[in-house]
């Protein structure tokens, strides 16, 4: 399944919810309406990490980390080379899991290793400016860790 059919299936569920229904509270709906909107941030997320959108770009990122951390080795401070190979730890592990889990089970597993991932930053902007990804970037998780609202991280 290509990404192009990921967003239509993402879009068509979208236009199949009433955003006006139980909006009173939970008097009126509020909790079927939570647990809706749980299925539905459950399923962006599933598409979002599926490996048909995410592993080859995860690959082609774990390949090109071991040549530019060679490269630049000298050339970059100790703290921001110890950063970026942290990365390289979760891109590999990342990496990992695509290749010996079954999706969807592992979805808790990879969003919690790219949420680490992401902590430490964008990769080095050689690296993703070198990456073979038609038009696509790797996502940006939005960061829920200080928002006690969200029930699903």
């Amino acid at each position: 399944m290509g990404e192009d059919d990921n967003l239509k299936k993402l879009m068509k569920m979208i236009e199949g919810m009433n955003v006006n229904e139980g909006a009173q509270g939970t008097e009126q709906g509020g909790e079927a309406n939570d647990e809706q909107m749980y299925s539905i941030l459950e399923k962006i997320m599933q598409t979002l990490m599926s490996p048909d959108v995410l592993q080859a770009p995860m690959k082609q990122l774990k390949e090109k980390y071991p040549a530019w951390l060679k490269a630049n080795e000298g050339k970059i401070g100790k703290e921001e080379l110890e950063r970026i190979q942290k990365q390289y730890a979760f891109t590999c592990k990342i990496v990992e899991v695509y290749d010996t889990q079954p999706f969807p089970q592992s979805l808790p597993v990879l969003i919690d290793l790219m949420k680490e991932m992401q902590s430490l930053g964008q990769p080095p902007e050689e690296i993703v400016n070198s990456l073979n990804i038609e038009g696509a970037q790797l996502p940006n998780l939005p960061d829920f860790s200080n928002d006690k609202n969200c029930s699903i991280m």
